[in-house]
């Protein structure tokens, strides 16, 4: 049973610490988008037992995101994560999500399951699949987007339907919107959701 202090996850990313770039990378994007995720680096709590700090946080977060990256596969930590989120949850195979780097064979409860692959020399395209698996299940349809312009500025956005992202995908563009601050364009990866570049709005057509 879960106390009125224990602070309720809505994704758990299960990792080993040598892949911390892109899994922080990917804390980044989900918190842009509303979901709140765990990731022991973001929240340690110093002078806690780490075992049973961890099993509280799996215990409190609705889905598991295990990167089985070459380092995740061998890691003690994230097979012992597995292990707990298989014990806290009798169908694990429902609220487990995998990662799964090409060519890393991977082992026991979570080698049935499907996964969604992930190519480190093009890591964008297994963000886009996490983020259309997280969207479908949290039903996300009506949510919002923190944009952060280059000038400092933060503001909100209507999370952009798969319709414009495809489209964008297709015609390989980003997706824009003027920041309410300074007037910038500020374009988003559709990929990603993640800022690429903020540029002045083209001049008037009486002024070029």
């Amino acid at each position: 049973m879960q106390t009125k202090q224990t602070i309720i996850f809505d994704v758990f990313l299960s990792h080993d610490s040598a892949d911390y770039a892109l899994v922080n990378r990917v804390w980044q994007i989900l918190t842009r988008m509303k979901i709140k995720a765990y990731m022991y680096e973001r929240y340690p709590q110093y002078g806690q037992y780490l075992p049973e700090t961890i099993k509280q946080m799996l215990k409190a977060s609705k889905y598991v995101v295990v990167f089985w990256t070459r380092n995740g596969v061998t890691s003690q930590w994230v097979n012992e994560e597995v292990g707990i989120a298989i014990g806290v949850a009798p169908e694990f195979q429902s609220i487990v999500i995998p990662i799964q780097e090409v060519d890393v064979p991977v082992k026991g409860f979570t080698e049935p399951l499907l996964h969604i692959d992930y190519d480190p020399d093009n890591p964008d395209w297994m963000i886009f699949g996490l983020i259309y698996e997280l969207r479908k299940r949290f039903k996300m349809d009506k949510s919002s987007l923190t944009i952060e312009c280059d000038c400092g500025h933060t503001f909100e956005v209507a999370l952009p339907s798969y319709d414009l992202i495809n489209k964008a995908v297709e015609k390989g563009q980003g997706i824009y919107w003027k920041c309410t601050n300074c007037q910038r364009v500020v374009w988003v990866s559709p990929y990603t959701l993640e800022v690429t570049i903020c540029e002045d709005p083209p001049a008037p057509w009486w002024r070029t």
